[in-house]
Order: C-alpha cells, then structure tokens, then sequence
C-alpha cells in the first residue's frame, strides 16, 4: 500500500475511534444522570404499581422534627383487579366486609387502586382473614392528620392546571397553592412514593402469579427534602385551643 493510502487508514481509523469515543460518552452520560429514570420507564412497562403515601411530598416538620401536618399511617385496602378471576363477585363480597353500597365498590375494582375508605381494625382483621385475591390491608400513609398545625402556615395543596409543573420542573398530581408547600414546592415535590403495593405482568399484561404482590417501603424519599421551621408544635397546640 502506498504511503497516501496508508495515511488515508489511518485518518479514517481516528475518526471511528473518534465516533465510538463520543458514543460511549453519550451513552456512560445517559447511565449516570438518566439511568435512574429509565429504569422508572421500564419498570412501570413490566407492572402495576399502587402508591401507599396520600401525596409523595417532603415533610414539614416543627423544630423538633415533627410533621405540622400530623402526618399518620392507616390501614386501608387495595385492590388489584389483575389477580381477580371474578372482580364483581370479590366487589360484592368485599363491599359487605367494608359496609359500602356493592355496585360503588365494584366501580372503584376496575383499576388498581387505594380504596377511599377508612377501615377500623376489625374490618382490617375481616379482610385479612378472607383472603380475597387481589385484595389486601395495606399501611397508607396519610399526610395531613385531623387536626393539623398552623395552617396558614404550612399551605395547602391543590391540582394543577393543564401543562402545569411543579417547582422542581416535573410533572405532579398536587402541587402547592399557598404557604410553604407553595414556597417550598420545588424542594419538596418527590416523584416517586415511599411505599408501594406491586404486581408484576407479562408482555400481554397477565398477572404473574409466581412474584405475589409485592409490598416496599423505603427508608426516606430521596427525590424529596423535609421543610424545618422555628415552629414548637406543642406550643402552637396551645395556642391554637386557646384561640
């Protein structure tokens, strides 16, 4: 091979080192700042996912760390229609245990949900002990309590617009209308829950039967932070019968 030619290899040779270099990065950058939420994408292909917190926000605590909000976990159940053979006849039977209108409850069984309905603990026990497929007692973490702290404050949540983003850039179900929660939106908002109730599917979108439902919580929301203030929540108690 002449000497042109072989300088011509070799020219070409760098530009696809070149290439591959710059498409490993691309990639590697993709791994590192994106891998997260791609692997969110594929999972929710793959399953049917319940979320077991009211709203997957951060806290906002008092200045001893306690949640204003009187944030509280409750028994509620949740219901999986995938793993029902019969969704009217599991309704039906359900809606005796729970005491609600059967045609109500066989309306709120069409999807994976977490029923509206408070559950004293001997209708947790009745469900539990019925073994209904499809539906199970789960920890639900409420956050706002009965009787909240200054909540004026603290704010409320509300839905948002059309096109509306919460503070942090994505997409949400609540977003802050008022106080801190409005404040604060953007360290607060966390998209993903610390609890969830899962079933997984196949490609057809079958239950597997052999994984169960799976129930997980994790240790503390990584996508969110928690909101301290100078606030006693024992003082503000007081102050609050007071007036």
């Amino acid at each position: 091979m002449d000497l042109p030619g072989k300088e011509r290899c070799v020219q070409i040779f760098y530009v696809l080192l070149l290439f591959f270099a710059l498409l490993a990065g691309q990639l590697a950058l993709i791994q590192l700042l994106r891998g997260d939420y791609y692997a969110q994408k594929a999972l929710a292909r793959e399953t049917v996912t319940v979320s077991l917190e009211e709203y997957p926000r951060g806290e906002i605590l008092d200045r001893r760390l306690r949640p204003l909000t009187k944030g509280m976990s409750v028994n509620r159940v949740a219901v999986f229609p995938q793993a029902m053979d019969d969704p009217e006849a599991v309704a039906k039977e359900l809606a005796g245990l729970l005491g609600v209108p059967a045609g109500e409850l066989a309306r709120e069984v069409r999807s994976a949900r977490v029923l509206p309905y408070a559950i004293s603990p001997r209708q947790a026990a009745a469900v539990r002990e019925r073994d209904l497929p499809g539906v199970l007692v789960v920890p639900f973490y409420r956050r706002y309590g009965p009787d909240p702290l200054a909540a004026q404050v603290v704010g409320y949540l509300g839905r948002p617009q059309p096109g509306e983003r919460n503070g942090s850039g994505g997409n949400a179900d609540w977003v802050g209308r008022t106080g801190l929660e409005l404040y604060y939106d953007r360290e607060l908002a966390g998209g993903r829950p610390r609890g969830y109730a899962r079933l997984y599917t196949d490609a057809a979108g079958q239950w597997l039967k052999g994984r169960g439902i799976e129930i997980a919580f994790a240790a503390s929301g990584q996508d969110r932070k928690n909101v301290v203030t100078t606030i006693d929540l024992d003082i503000q108690q007081v102050v609050e019968e007071v007036l």
